[in-house]
């Protein structure tokens, strides 16, 4: 087990971090949105605090252990030496290494096992979109960005990654005028140039260490956002009147996508309509203050780890009961 005894101190000291940056991110859904910022903005900030756990966690691995690794490459001993034996540190000798017994092994393991369960539960999904995506696509008439399925189940759909295209059904068109088709074009273009297929698949890799009820938050606000900056695409070529008649209408006789794929008639369509009727006259806060203070973390996290990784050592041994 001696892989187990060199894994546990860097999962431990990640899991420290990790549990800080969740709580840095539920802090913040618990007030951010009341100003109601912009959705670039708030798309900017999602994606950012959706990868926090994970920088601060590899980060403060990297620093706590970065005098012992430094030992380790340039085989000197001098780090370890320093320390009683079974204190908390990576070294290449397994003779200071942390000793781990059955509740170790049993942590780590489940560590490993959550995040790659949520991995493979996002390869699973994005391999069944893909096929569902080809057989779409083998279905519909073009084979250029737009496409028109011959079905009257009313469809909407900006889809794929690699090979992206517009999908609209027959029986949508069928129901919408004219003017009402070009905006939903426009609506579904605008994922498509925002690329914003690929950007949701690295959004969810990244909620695969969040707790499921903060991924789900995360996830909802992302996808409201990402659904709210494409109307915004569209009302400048059509206005807002426009673009909020025709979601009624979408909404009224199209349903929902499924994950992966982005549908006009997706997210909040009732919150949607309201903005786009009623647009909010506070002028949108535009200072990156987020992406500062998360800036002036990551340094902070860099100087706890250098200056004070003996401390941070001492802390987890004392939290493995030592």
């Amino acid at each position: 087990m001696d892989w187990v005894n060199l894994l546990w101190p860097f999962a431990l000291v990640a899991l420290i971090a990790w549990g800080f940056g969740v709580i840095a991110v539920s802090l913040y859904l618990a007030n951010a949105w009341r100003s109601d910022p912009a959705p670039s903005i708030r798309e900017r900030r999602l994606m950012l605090l959706a990868g926090l756990p994970w920088i601060w966690a590899i980060l403060l691995v990297l620093t706590v252990n970065s005098a012992s690794l430094f030992d380790a490459i340039y085989r000197q001993g001098a780090h370890c030496s320093s320390h009683s034996h079974g204190h908390l540190h990576a070294c290449s000798s397994s003779e200071y290494l942390l000793a781990s017994g059955a509740v170790e092994l049993t942590v780590v393991g489940i560590l490993l096992f959550l995040v790659g369960f949520n991995w493979t539960r996002i390869a699973v999904r994005e391999r069944g979109l893909h096929k569902r995506v080809a057989t779409l696509s083998r279905l519909s008439q073009g084979r250029r960005k737009l496409r028109i399925l011959d079905d009257v189940t009313p469809l909407a759909l900006a889809v794929g990654v690699r090979d992206s295209f517009v999908l609209l059904s027959r029986g949508l068109l069928a129901r919408l005028t004219p003017r009402q088709r070009r905006v939903v074009l426009a609506h579904e273009v605008a994922h498509l140039r925002r690329g914003d297929t690929l950007r949701n698949v690295i959004f969810e890799v990244m909620l695969a260490i969040h707790p499921f009820w903060q991924a789900k938050k995360l996830r909802d606000h992302w996808r409201q956002a990402l659904e709210e900056s494409a109307d915004d695409s569209a009302v400048e070529q059509f206005g807002r009147e426009a673009v909020a008649e025709t979601l009624i209408q979408v909404a009224r006789v199209s349903r929902t996508n499924s994950s992966g794929m982005f549908s006009m008639s997706g997210a909040g369509t009732i919150h949607r309509i309201q903005r786009l009727l009623a647009p909010s006259t506070v002028r949108q806060p535009s200072s990156p203050w987020l992406e500062a203070l998360c800036l002036c973390s990551l340094v902070g996290v860099v100087l706890v780890g250098s200056y004070y990784h003996h401390g941070m050592e001492t802390l987890a041994y004392w939290l493995t009961g030592g």
